[in-house]
């Protein structure tokens, strides 16, 4: 007995400790990037960086008891295209957060998880309802009324970039779960080789779209607290990775939905106070309606997701009375 309480408690500890983990890295984890960017000025080299230290964190972690498929040929065949969306996500959204107020990348992050159920009904078939819709159009409203508040003032290229990574996002999220679907490899070993395989993917292009010379004169001139914040930086993405990884294996779905938007509409509100942004009335109200937006989005898809499953039953019972 005394065992089995032993269990439960460190089950309940490990479960904690995985949403305290997950919380804090997805909602401080563009701040953070923001941050180093400052002290790094080179966001492909910083994306390079962060994407090789989390690969060897997976081997490391393989030698101490997770276990996750062996990268061979077949997989990355299979995994190769959605390594290019996830390289395109992450360079785009680095490229973006180099140029533009970290809460417009909160803003996008927000806005193009919801977006993506778009290509989930066109392409996966996932079913929505007018309540999802509504609060869908009423989340673009404010990501389009909170954009304007600072588009005559930012960079133009860290729009585009923008506009790139909302799509690289979508793409990826839709690539991602169909692939999953069809292969045999979980969802720790699909992370693992989409990062090898980006790393690959900028190792390749790295001298074609940067100069090495800029960015060895920029690693030549970092200072130790430089250096170690830039190590540390490396244990978000990872962190961030894994807890989510475990989150979606222990928790039902619904409530990884809702936890994602609370902790981007977190973010968004946390980076607007951190680097005290100035907010036009517009861009206020298109927070405000991006909040609310995403919020009654999150509780549409529950109670849709929880109606079609009680349909599920009702269905498969009476085929079993028949």
């Amino acid at each position: 007995h005394f065992w089995w309480m032993e269990d439960v408690l460190r089950q309940r500890i490990t479960l904690f400790s995985a949403i305290v983990i997950y919380s804090f890295t997805s909602i401080f984890s563009l701040t953070i990037l923001k941050i180093i960017l400052h002290l790094f000025d080179e966001p492909l080299i910083l994306l390079i960086i962060h994407n090789a230290i989390t690969s060897l964190l997976f081997i490391f972690m393989e030698r101490v008891g997770f276990r996750k498929e062996k990268l061979g040929l077949n997989q990355a065949r299979e995994w190769f295209w959605v390594a290019v969306s996830f390289t395109v996500m992450l360079s785009s959204s680095y490229m973006a957060v180099a140029s533009l107020p970290a809460s417009k990348m909160y803003a996008t992050k927000s806005f193009g998880s919801i977006l993506s159920v778009v290509g989930e009904w066109l392409v996966l078939d996932v079913s929505i309802n007018r309540e999802v819709i509504a609060s869908m159009v009423l989340a673009s409203i404010g990501y389009a009324l909170f954009s304007l508040n600072d588009l005559a003032t930012s960079s133009w290229m860290g729009h585009i970039w923008l506009a790139v990574n909302i799509f690289a996002s979508c793409w990826h999220i839709l690539l991602f779960q169909k692939t999953l679907k069809c292969s045999q490899v979980s969802a720790l070993g699909a992370t693992y080789y989409i990062h090898v395989l980006s790393v690959i993917m900028l190792v390749v292009a790295w001298p074609i779209i940067c100069s090495p010379t800029s960015a060895r004169h920029h690693l030549s001139l970092m200072t130790w607290d430089q250096g170690l914040a830039l190590t540390l930086s490396c244990l978000v993405p990872v962190s961030l990775s894994l807890s989510g990884i475990w989150l979606q294996n222990t928790v039902r779905a619904p409530s990884i939905i809702l936890t994602n938007n609370l902790t981007k509409s977190c973010g968004l509100v946390s980076s607007i106070l951190i680097f005290v942004e100035v907010i036009s009335l517009e861009g206020i109200i298109g927070v405000a309606l991006l909040l609310v937006g995403t919020w009654t989005y999150s509780h549409a898809r529950m109670r849709h997701n929880r109606h079609l499953a009680s349909d599920a039953v009702k269905k498969a019972f009476t085929q079993k009375k028949t």
